[in-house]
């Protein structure tokens, strides 16, 4: 039986001591060896981290895994859940010190992960309820979303009567100071002339 620990940062600017030091701080004497770490987004699925797989392949039965937050696991509700099932199968205890002593792998342990999930998923969905109403009131005010054009009504003309003459898309953009992208846009809006 050993005590592993999971740490996971999202950008290199980010470090795993902080993680490291909580975990131990609690109590748990982890040997260098059974530190398992990742540098990826919480957004990464558990099983496209090589440090989560390097944990995962190297686990036994009744080893605990300790980590200080939920969300080190995983962002949304199925990856977490899934990442508690993989380590359940193996036998492995999972210790969150965020909720304090309750191994995740227990019954009670899975029902608090599934509340918790479930709240973040709602928050998820509250804040992109709130998000499209916002651009919805704000496109009722008659504000458009996006970025500002590059090319405004008078260089457009510019643009199509250089076109409609035969000069090339590169040759238009250079003219005009736009990118040819910009110039094959608006080519296309008008017909492709």
């Amino acid at each position: 039986m050993a005590n592993l620990i999971y740490c996971r940062v999202s950008t290199s600017e980010q470090t795993v001591a902080n993680q490291i030091k909580e975990i131990t701080d609690a109590g748990y004497e982890v040997e260098d060896e059974f530190i398992f770490s990742d540098e990826v987004s919480g957004a990464t699925p558990f099983l496209q981290r090589a440090g989560f797989q390097r944990l995962l392949a190297q686990c036994r039965r009744r080893d605990t895994l300790i980590v200080n937050k939920l969300d080190r696991l995983g962002r949304d509700q199925l990856d977490v859940q899934q990442a508690i099932q993989a380590l359940q199968e193996k036998g492995v205890g999972i210790i969150v010190l965020q909720l304090g002593k309750t191994d995740l792998a227990s019954s009670a342990g899975r029902m608090i992960v599934s509340v918790l999930a479930a709240v973040a998923q709602m928050e998820r969905d509250l804040i992109r309820e709130r998000t499209l109403a916002g651009l919805a009131r704000a496109r009722q005010e008659g504000r458009k979303g996006g970025r500002p054009k590059v090319v405004g009504s008078d260089r457009g003309g510019l643009i199509l009567d250089l076109l409609r003459g035969g000069e090339s898309v590169r040759r238009v953009a250079r003219q005009v100071g736009c990118s040819p992208t910009t110039v094959m846009k608006i080519k296309k809006d008008n017909g492709n002339i």
